[in-house]
């Protein structure tokens, strides 16, 4: 029987080109069949992924194998073990492996492991943080925060308001013809962040970048926001849509204008946006904690991204420095938070890196 290879192009959390492949033929069926050419992994999925040895906040080495990477939806976990265990006809020459976005964690331990045909790897599953945009943004904001939470953050809006002289404080961009425009103002904020220079995780103005970006908005996937104060970009916030929601993908603001809460006062506006706009099911935070998040979401679900690397020397040896790495970080990070001193070392770092 003929299959066809369902592929459409999304985007993923890091901001890149990903792809979401979906058999069309059932999974029963495939997995009777064997790995053949229908399950086959797609050369246009393949880039370089930039794993990040990180101590906290502090980069030691970036690792970029050549890999796969594939978001499958939450009804077909099995078949990631599918193309797991068939890992060296499923890749195309000169690729490393493949991950797996967004899956199930019931079905996917955390850890390393070896499998025979490809190692395995599960870092530690994380929560994504959701806002459900149903109903009104004031019903929202009343059944999520409380009366001065609320107070704090339309005052802080307020006060950017009365230092604004010209055009409206938010500008919100999503036409090809004025995306490149955005990433050129955006990136500008983004090159004073701790994010960019540290943990290179910014929005780079590069030639790739601009592709991205242009491919997302002739897509109609592109949401951009910009904070202005008389015509200065001061935050952004780039957003793209997937699958019923909008990624909150990268987001940064100028540091001098901390006191005025920028990134809360634009993260506001956002969702005033959303709420009104009705286009969207979800707005997604990604994985991570942070306050904003905390403060905003109404929900959270628990996934894991699922490695699967050709089982040779180097990758093992990578993986397990990895690994070992993020099990340490995440020692420090909660042993901190145990002796209350995790907020006062992220003010020094945030300080030190200003």
């Amino acid at each position: 029987m003929e299959r066809q290879n369902n592929v459409r192009h999304a985007r993923g959390m890091g901001g890149e080109d990903q792809s979401i492949t979906r058999p069309m033929s059932s999974i029963a069926e495939a997995c009777l069949d064997g790995l053949d050419q229908s399950l086959r992994i797609p050369a246009e999925t393949v880039r370089q992924v930039a794993m990040r040895f990180q101590l906290g906040k502090f980069m030691l080495h970036t690792w970029k194998p050549r890999l796969a990477l594939l978001y499958y939806s939450r009804e077909q976990p099995l078949m990631a073990q599918v193309l797991g265990s068939n890992l060296g006809r499923a890749l195309p020459h000169g690729v490393d492996g493949v991950i797996f976005r967004g899956l199930p964690p019931a079905h996917f331990p955390e850890g390393l492991r070896w499998t025979g045909a490809a190692l395995n790897y599960v870092p530690r599953h994380s929560a994504t943080h959701l806002v459900d945009l149903s109903g009104s943004f004031e019903a929202y904001l009343a059944s999520q925060l409380s009366a001065k939470p609320r107070q704090n953050i339309k005052r802080a809006v307020r006060k950017l308001q009365a230092l604004k002289h010209d055009a409206a404080l938010l500008e919100i961009v999503t036409r090809p013809e004025d995306i490149l425009r955005f990433l050129s103002e955006a990136a500008v904020v983004s090159a004073q962040t701790f994010q960019t220079r540290l943990l290179d995780v910014g929005l780079v103005d590069t030639p790739a970048r601009r592709h991205h970006l242009q491919q997302t908005a002739l897509a109609g996937d592109a949401r951009g926001y910009l904070l202005k104060l008389n015509g200065e970009a001061i935050a952004f916030a780039w957003c793209r849509h997937r699958e019923g929601q909008l990624i909150y993908d990268i987001i940064g603001y100028l540091p001098q204008y901390a006191e005025y809460s920028p990134g809360t006062v634009l993260l506001y506006l956002i969702l005033e946006d959303l709420f009104s706009l009705k286009q969207y099911d979800a707005l997604n935070f990604g994985v991570g904690e942070a306050h904003y998040k905390a403060m905003f979401a109404t929900r959270k679900e628990v996934l894991a991204d699922v490695y699967f690397l050709r089982p040779t020397i180097r990758n093992g040896l990578m993986l397990t420095l990895y690994a070992r790495l993020l099990d340490l970080s995440i020692s420090i990070s909660r042993l901190l938070d145990r002796l209350g001193l995790k907020a006062v070392v992220k003010r020094m770092f945030r300080r030190w890196t200003a």
